[in-house]
């Protein structure tokens, strides 16, 4: 008996995106985001308070992948929104779903109306902590001129031994 190979083809995978609003509210929601960082430098060390996820409405998360120490109005990168059981992961540029984790009954649209609603109401509940809830992360080190300082000492240590 002859064995015939199996040809596959690539198929590539059906791009979807946010609406224009939607892609808009994304990043207006990562602006709002950003402001709330704060980050203080004291000579050579320096301290941020990042927030970096908000749950909405105890129905869903999103998260700014940037990972930013400072403020920055630059919207490169990727964010995350997890609900009923789907994960979207969306280019904050132009709102290209590039990952997902979807239900395999729930639709499309159904998945994008749904996001595009939380994101909505993220962006105009902002300041409502009964809606929005806030998670920020601390992140603490060397400027620049601090880990240069520290390079020259460890330079020095060894240099004697």
């Amino acid at each position: 008996m002859k064995v015939q190979q199996i040809q596959t083809q690539n198929f590539a995978r059906k791009q979807r995106f946010l609406s224009i609003d939607g892609t808009v509210n994304v990043q207006k929601l990562l602006n709002k985001m950003n402001s709330e960082t704060v980050c203080k430098t004291a000579g050579d060390t320096f301290e941020s308070k990042v927030l970096g996820r908000i749950n909405i409405k105890n129905e869903a998360g999103f998260t700014d992948k940037r990972f930013l120490l400072a403020k920055s109005n630059k919207l490169f990168g990727e964010s995350t929104l997890d609900f009923d059981k789907t994960k979207l992961v969306i280019d904050n540029t132009n709102g290209e779903i590039t990952e997902y984790k979807k239900p395999f009954f729930k639709s499309w649209r159904e998945v994008l109306s749904k996001a595009e609603d939380l994101i909505f109401t993220a962006v105009n509940n902002f300041d409502n902590n009964e809606i929005v809830k806030k998670k920020f992360v601390k992140v603490s080190g060397f400027t620049s001129e601090g880990a240069q300082k520290l390079q020259n000492i460890a330079n020095n240590i060894t240099n004697k031994n």
